[in-house]
């Protein structure tokens, strides 16, 4: 016989939970949010544009980019960055590289998680890579400036209110796809 489900959490209960484990498992947490992005805009361009997306992920961090998405001979480097909803995360530090890539992005994905379902929902805020700012990162231990990275704040990115507006920026130029 199945186990009986857990009653759902209380929000704040779990709001706390993920402020404490966000730091600690960084890296289970941004995988989690990659794969719920790639989920979002792949089911937006097949189910709803019948559009293919070959996806594509940096095997070492070195250029700039997390994910290559290239549908219908266009091609975007795109790295990604999360940030809980209400975190009080204002800027993002970017690799320069990704300047020089073709249609290079960055996509800062906002999520939260809601306690009745234990399903997280996600905002985007988007910008070209191309013109990043001069405002270089800092070292985390104070040593100074880090020569390839760029420091972008949220003020310089684009709120996009859907999975079907991004798809629009990464594909379409900002324009929906009506074929």
């Amino acid at each position: 016989m199945p186990e009986a489900l857990s009653p759902p959490l209380d929000q704040e209960e779990l709001d706390a939970w993920l402020m404490q484990v966000g730091s600690q498992e960084s890296h289970t947490v941004e995988k989690l949010i990659e794969h719920l992005f790639l989920a979002e805009i792949l089911q937006e361009c097949w189910f709803r544009r019948r559009q293919l997306v070959e996806v594509l992920r940096a095997e070492v961090d070195t250029a700039g980019y997390d994910l290559i998405l290239e549908s219908r001979g266009v091609i975007r480097h795109v790295q990604l960055k999360a940030s809980r909803k209400g975190a009080r995360t204002s800027r993002q530090t970017i690799n320069a590289r990704l300047q020089e890539r073709a249609g290079g992005c960055i996509v800062w994905v906002f999520y939260w998680v809601e306690a009745e379902t234990g399903r997280a929902q996600l905002t985007y805020r988007w910008r070209e890579a191309r013109n990043l700012p001069e405002r270089r990162g800092r070292h985390t231990r104070g040593r100074g400036e880090r020569e390839n990275t760029r420091v972008v704040t949220k003020g310089e990115f684009e709120a996009v209110p859907d999975a079907a507006a991004l798809v629009d920026r990464l594909f379409d130029g900002g324009k929906r796809d009506t074929a």
